[in-house]
Formats: structure tokens, C-alpha cells, sequence
């Protein structure tokens, strides 16, 4: 079984700025169109503006917006916000927690079971 796994620390500053969310969702298209992520952590997957705030600003993206069949969870504290997203027709949570450990530090653990109807090297 392979699996494609990703994490981006994100800077949050970036995300505010449009060429800097740009140059962001461009990077992840450019990855999740050469080989989809099965999972992808993000670090400071928000920004202060409203265009920048998770999830939403994901519906920019080719290969994670609303429609892609990429699900998330996640958690924010204070203004930071972590998440894990992962593809919804591979995987399965069979157990998630999002919280935090103090203001600003948020954090995502989750278990996930593969589906059972998929083909051998899906």
C-alpha cells in the first residue's frame, strides 16, 4: 500500500496576501495534480482576512475545493488553525480529536480505516 502524505506550515501572512495565496494554492495543485494526497497536514491554514480563512479559501484550489472529494478536520485556537485533510473516497475516520492544548496551539488526531470497496492499488 502506498500513500501520498504532505504537510505544509503555512504562514498565515501569506494567505492574506492574494499572490501570496496564490503562489500557496498553486504549489498544492501543482503537487495534488501530479499524485493526489490520500493526507495533507496543515499548519496555520488561516489567515486574518476574510478570503483567507479555512476552509473556504481551499475553493480556490483545483484538487481541494468543496466538490474535490478532499474532507477536513481541523481546530483553532485563538487565530491558529490546524488541519488534516484527507480523500473522503479512500478513507474513512474511524476516530477523530480536535482540540487544544492553551490558546494558539490546536491540534488534530484522527484514526482512519481504508475502504473496503476499492480495487488493489488504488
Amino acid at each position: 500500500l502506498t500513500l501520498q502524505v504532505a504537510h505544509w506550515n503555512l504562514y498565515w501572512k501569506a494567505l492574506d496576501d492574494i499572490q501570496g495565496r496564490h503562489a500557496i494554492v498553486s504549489s498544492l495543485d501543482l503537487a495534488g495534480s501530479t499524485s493526489p494526497f490520500d493526507f495533507l497536514s496543515l499548519v496555520e491554514a488561516t489567515g486574518s482576512v476574510a478570503s483567507a480563512q479555512f476552509p473556504d479559501w481551499l475553493n480556490e484550489s483545483s484538487t481541494l475545493h468543496s466538490q474535490s472529494g478532499v474532507q477536513n478536520i481541523f481546530s483553532k485556537s485563538g487565530h491558529e488553525v490546524v488541519a488534516l485533510l484527507y480523500r473522503s473516497n479512500k478513507w474513512t475516520p474511524k476516530w477523530s480529536e480536535a482540540g487544544d492544548l492553551g490558546k494558539g496551539r490546536p491540534y488534530v488526531v484522527a484514526l482512519f480505516e481504508r475502504l473496503a470497496n476499492l480495487a488493489p492499488g488504488v
